[in-house]
């Protein structure tokens, strides 16, 4: 089967800085591919760890009214997260994976709505911002599942709405004033 590819561009040059992964859309009536077939980690800089934020697929069975969004930078460290450039507010799921960092601030969102899980494991990293909600409708399993090493960021003045929420393994920081 084939793939999908948007990475980051690799800087050869120190001090240059690498790009950050693409965007992904794919809308669909039945899928059978992994969603493994998909790259959109961001590039390596040369001799530096100016490395590019991780890229997003978004999958849509074109019968449902929402999505899933997928953040994977594949293990590229970097400290950079990867921006908010979307104008939807719901999802079906939400997965951030292999490093990617995702922070959500009010000038990007202010309600964030999934109907199943948001997942983050694999080091992946979600920051709710002052004055932003997420709202998990998920109706079995966990809503917020934290694992593998990664990290929910709940800063003062945001909102979650969930019923369960799983720690194992990872980190909920939760700041307030």
């Amino acid at each position: 089967a084939g793939g999908f590819d948007a990475r980051g561009a690799t800087c050869g040059v120190y001090g240059g800085g690498s790009g950050g992964g693409g965007r992904i859309v794919v809308l669909y009536d039945t899928s059978t591919f992994p969603h493994s077939n998909f790259t959109i980690h961001g590039g390596a800089e040369f001799g530096s760890s100016a490395h590019g934020s991780s890229g997003t697929v978004y999958l849509k069975d074109k019968q449902e009214a929402t999505g899933d969004l997928i953040l994977d930078n594949a293990g590229v460290v970097t400290t950079l997260s990867t921006p908010w450039r979307t104008t939807l507010t719901s999802f079906r799921s939400v997965t951030i994976r292999g490093l990617a960092k995702l922070s959500l601030t009010v000038a990007d969102i202010t309600t964030l709505t999934v109907g199943q899980a948001v997942l983050l494991s694999g080091n992946g990293t979600l920051t709710l911002g002052s004055g932003v909600t997420l709202v998990i409708t998920n109706a079995s399993g966990f809503d917020l599942d934290v694992s593998s090493g990664a990290t929910f960021n709940f800063e003062s003045g945001s909102t979650l709405t969930a019923d369960r929420v799983r720690v194992s393994g990872g980190v909920l920081n939760l700041r307030r004033d």
